[in-house]
């Protein structure tokens, strides 16, 4: 009879506690405990078990009050680091603050530097307990097995949060993975816009390379738009090529990605740009020697066709490869003119577009700012390297309404604008600079009259401006 009441009343024990924690009960558990102790039942391994079941199924009030209670914390002999990796785990993807914090003031540190935590707690997005780990003394730059950081983790995995909260705290923004990738980098490979834009907003390198490719390349392969439409607003170079020459307007075009297309022309992409095989991006969908009379589904074969025809309406430079993608275009192809699937043939199409850009290059011809200058002789000067444009010459286009005199034009005065106005800027900027470093030289240098100085600064390329400035900041900071 003892040995059946014992049994039944120790299987009610146990049913009890485990009831207890499964449904939250925090005062069942601490009755049972203070009744019976942790070494009641053998499976309870003095606490551990019930330890790894609160969390497990939640009731982190439970966790608490086992912890405070001075259950076991690990399966085995706490001085092996495995013996508490389970627990940390779950407490850190499932627990809170306050829990993960009595686990870290009992289990020794040395055995808490043994596991990834930051890492942990970035992949599952919890910020409090990056937070609170950071707090502790946490190793920011720790790198896992995968000679990840914990930035690389959370850019990949999209958790904005987390990568706001490592760069508030120090975080390398610039840090790569054992092959050489940034995180904005992994953000934008992985598709992910929020954390894209939180890296940018950081001031991430947008011109960083993995195998010869920028983050615009990738975004353009993939056909993120949003993210390519991010990087472009933060300046990101949509003329630079990848390591067999390409740049982005070739692979667009190569992917038939229609709107990062249509974005690149009217930003300014050059159409005329070859690669290293001597392609230009129309190539992509028409070949030299192609005698095939076909049209393509996608817009871009009509919106490089008519970007051309802009070109060569206004006697701007086209090449040789486009002339006579041009010309195979014009008698062989029928194109798309919407989304609504309308086609029509190029020959028509062409000599339409034709017409309306020689209508739009006499009016920039009639349009003029006294004797001094017409639209037409400011559009010329697009082409050059480093646009010249006076104070008078901006104002005069910006106060005229291109959007309605020369729709076709527009978007490559507006840039020709924008171009000029930065160039403006750095080379007041520049000068600036290049005085204050002439004067802090220490030598005896004779004095440079302010013409020639001005002479001087506006050789400089923009890029090489850029330095020039970089230096002062530098020098005088």
């Amino acid at each position: 009879m003892n040995f059946i009441y014992r049994f039944i009343t120790e299987n009610c024990v146990n049913n009890d506690m485990y009831n207890g924690i499964y449904f939250g009960r925090v005062e069942c558990v601490k009755e049972i405990i203070a009744s019976y102790g942790f070494s009641h039942e053998p499976q309870w391994e003095e606490g551990y078990d019930l330890l790894i079941m609160a969390v497990n199924s939640r009731n982190i009030e439970v966790a608490k009050c086992l912890v405070m209670l001075h259950c076991k914390l690990q399966k085995g002999e706490m001085e092996n680091p495995k013996s508490c990796k389970s627990l940390l785990r779950n407490a850190i993807k499932y627990g809170d603050r306050e829990l993960l914090s009595l686990l870290l003031e009992r289990i020794p540190s040395e055995i808490c530097q043994e596991h990834p935590l930051l890492h942990w707690a970035a992949v599952d997005g919890r910020r409090d307990m990056v937070k609170l780990l950071l707090e502790r003394g946490a190793n920011i730059e720790a790198r896992n097995k995968e000679k990840l950081t914990a930035l690389h983790l959370a850019a990949v995995g999209g958790q904005a949060g987390i990568v706001q909260e490592l760069l508030m705290s120090g975080a390398d923004i610039e840090s790569r993975d054992y092959d050489g990738r940034t995180s904005l980098f992994m953000a934008v490979s992985a598709g992910h816009i929020d954390v894209v834009k939180e890296l940018l907003v950081q001031e991430a390198d947008h011109a960083c390379k993995f195998n010869g490719l920028t983050p615009l390349y990738v975004a353009a392969s993939k056909g993120y738009t949003e993210i390519f439409m991010e990087l472009l607003e933060f300046g990101a170079d949509f003329e630079g090529t990848n390591d067999y020459g390409e740049t982005p307007l070739h692979i667009a075009c190569l992917k038939k990605r229609d709107d990062l297309v249509s974005t690149l022309l009217e930003v300014g992409a050059d159409v005329n740009v070859k690669d290293s095989r001597g392609m230009v991006p129309g190539n992509a969908f028409y070949k030299v020697g192609d005698t095939s009379s076909s049209y393509s589904m996608s817009l871009v074969p009509t919106m490089l066709a008519k970007h051309i025809s802009v070109l060569k309406a206004a006697g701007l430079f086209v090449n040789k490869e486009n002339e006579m993608l041009f010309d195979s275009l014009y008698h062989r192809f029928v194109l798309r003119l919407s989304d609504e699937c309308s086609f029509v043939t190029s020959k028509q199409f062409l000599n339409d577009v034709m017409e309306c850009c020689k209508a739009e290059v006499s009016k920039m011809k009639e349009i003029r700012c006294g004797n001094a200058f017409s639209v037409y002789s400011i559009l010329k000067r697009v082409e050059e390297p480093m646009p010249r444009a006076t104070i008078r010459e901006i104002n005069f286009l910006e106060a005229l309404n291109l959007e309605e005199d020369f729709p076709n034009y527009k978007n490559i005065l507006k840039r020709f604008i924008a171009r000029a106005k930065e160039r403006r800027g750095l080379i007041s900027s520049g000068e600036e600079w290049f005085s204050l470093i002439l004067n802090y030289s220490g030598h005896e240098l004779p004095v440079l009259p302010q013409e020639l100085k001005s002479i001087i600064v506006s050789k400089l390329k923009n890029e090489e401006l850029k330095h020039l400035i970089l230096c002062g900041k530098q020098l005088f900071r």
